[in-house]
């Protein structure tokens, strides 16, 4: 079977073939769990992101709600503000 050097060698060279192959594949598995990973990973954060911006959204429907009332009262403080001056120069007459 093993009579030359050569059919040593070419033994040795089949033999760290398959190694190396061996070796590939099983490195080959760890990126593409890895890429599962980092897939299932980005995946959630935009789950996160979609979840913000609902609320966000939410917010910003509800800030016309907190605009109408901020005018409401910077409205009143202001007529307020009027009743007041007309009341002193009524005074001072």
């Amino acid at each position: 079977m093993l009579e030359t050097t050569q059919d040593i060698f070419y033994l040795v060279l089949s033999i760290g073939i398959g190694v190396i192959s061996i070796l590939l594949a099983i490195l080959l598995i760890y990126f593409i769990a890895i890429a599962r990973r980092t897939n299932r990973m980005f995946k959630g954060v935009s789950d996160i992101f979609e979840k913000i911006k609902l609320v966000i959204e939410a917010g910003l429907g509800n800030f016309g709600f907190v605009g109408e009332g901020i005018k409401w009262i910077v409205k009143s403080f202001f007529e307020r503000k009027q009743a007041n001056r007309v009341s002193k120069k009524k005074k001072k007459n």
